[in-house]
């Protein structure tokens, strides 16, 4: 005989339990009904049982799981970082000694008609690579209204107005912030005779070319 489920059993359980709330079971049948009502209701507390056992069991193992994930993740993070700061100071050790071979590039290498001056060795060559240039804001006042944008926050409302009628910004414009469009300034500044208030032409690092 099949195991009846727990839907089967809390089923049979109501079933008695309305019949003997009716008073519809016959007398002959009295003690044959109570034992069937005192099983059902064994085989339903056994099966609730055992599905709270079974839930607790999963809640505790899912808890267990993202525990160990949590304590994986920490493990990970902290080799990550461990990692990350054994990187940072080969690469701060790393771009010393390369300083130290452009120094010695600029000392030993002969300068060529054209070029950068390098040192070739049997399985490569060391060059110097010019730095390249970037712009410098120092003093965003100062600069020209034609290297600048503006990014504005408007209501929905007035946008759709605006684009309508075109009227005013004055009141109706939220000033986020003003960015300063450095590369046009580069541009600009290519021609050695422009000025630009506020900003200049900075020349970054030599750096150390292998190839």
């Amino acid at each position: 005989m099949n195991e009846i489920t727990l839907y089967q059993g809390l089923e049979q359980f109501t079933a008695l339990l309305e019949l003997e709330e009716n008073d519809s079971i016959p007398a002959e049948i009295k003690q044959d009904f109570e034992l069937a009502l005192s099983s059902t209701g064994h085989t339903v507390l056994n099966k609730l049982d055992s599905t709270i056992q079974f839930i607790r069991a999963v809640e505790s193992n899912i808890d267990l799981k993202r525990a160990h994930a949590q304590a994986l993740l920490n493990v990970i993070k902290a080799e990550q970082e461990r990692l990350n700061e054994l990187a940072d100071r080969d690469e701060k050790s790393l771009n010393r000694f390369k300083a130290y071979l452009i120094r010695l590039i600029h000392v030993f290498a002969p300068t060529p008609k054209k070029g950068a001056k390098k040192l070739i060795g049997r399985v490569g060559e060391l060059s110097i690579q010019k730095g390249s240039a970037s712009v410098e804001v120092l003093d965003e006042e100062l600069i020209p209204d034609e290297y600048k944008t503006v990014n504005l926050k408007i209501p929905m409302t007035t946008w759709k107005y605006l684009v309508r009628m075109q009227p005013s910004l004055d009141e109706s414009v939220e000033f986020k912030f003003v960015s300063v469009s450095k590369t046009a300034i580069k541009e600009a500044l290519k021609d050695d005779s422009m000025k630009i208030p506020g900003a200049k032409i900075t020349i970054g690092e030599e750096k150390l070319k292998v190839k």
